[in-house]
């Protein structure tokens, strides 16, 4: 798939080190203890970058790669990766439920009241993450921390809820969405009371 920088055991110095919190201190977890058994699950390092191709794998949403992403699976064994076999009982420390979730075939489907998205969580020694899409608009938001099992669940679930009901909502692109509420963002900050220095940094960052 072209995945590059996706790889078993970290190599050279570009990867963040990880942390465990222990009495309100982070401690750096060395990278041995992270790279060991969990391998066996899926103990990958990789980029944003390189997951985003993954996803894009998954959904089939670049018809330009179709070829090559039979090659690794066929689009059938894809789509029957993201859908629920078992449904799965809410922890019980979860007191409001907000989404229900069936365990697919190493993935998970999350019934948000009236959206159902695919992803699952990941954790290792010194970090977490959080990934999922919706299949229909073909959305997705990736999150990577450095923190042991850090709580991004939560953000990610809030977040793409978010983009696909404004999507849903609206006729417009998400790129082109963006573009029109920064624009009334900016102009909204033109008409209130602002130190002018920073209305200079904002046009040296996005233009007038």
């Amino acid at each position: 798939l072209g995945m590059q920088r996706t790889e078993w055991i970290p190599s050279g110095k570009e990867w963040l080190p990880g942390f465990t919190a222990k009495d309100s201190h982070l401690i750096e977890q060395p990278i041995d203890q992270t790279i060991g058994d969990g391998a066996v699950f899926g103990g990958l390092w990789s980029t944003l970058s390189d997951l985003a191709i993954w996803l894009t794998f998954l959904i089939d949403a670049n018809q330009h790669q179709a070829a090559i992403y039979q090659k690794v699976l066929s689009l059938a064994s894809r789509q029957e990766l993201q859908q629920g076999v078992v449904r799965v009982s809410p922890p019980k420390f979860i007191s409001v439920l907000t989404e229900a979730f069936d365990y697919a075939l190493g993935l998970s489907t999350f019934i948000n009241r009236e959206l159902t998205f695919v992803g699952h969580s990941g954790g290792l020694p010194g970090y977490g993450s959080h990934f999922r899409w919706h299949q229909e608009t073909k959305l997705g938001v990736i999150a990577l921390a450095n923190l042991t099992y850090a709580s991004v669940y939560k953000p990610c679930q809030e977040a793409l809820r978010m983009v696909v009901l404004n999507q849903q909502a609206s006729c417009k692109s998400i790129p082109t969405l963006v573009k029109d509420r920064a624009l009334q963002l900016f102009d909204y900050l033109k008409q209130g009371d602002l130190d002018n220095n920073f209305m200079i940094s904002l046009r040296d960052m996005y233009g007038d």
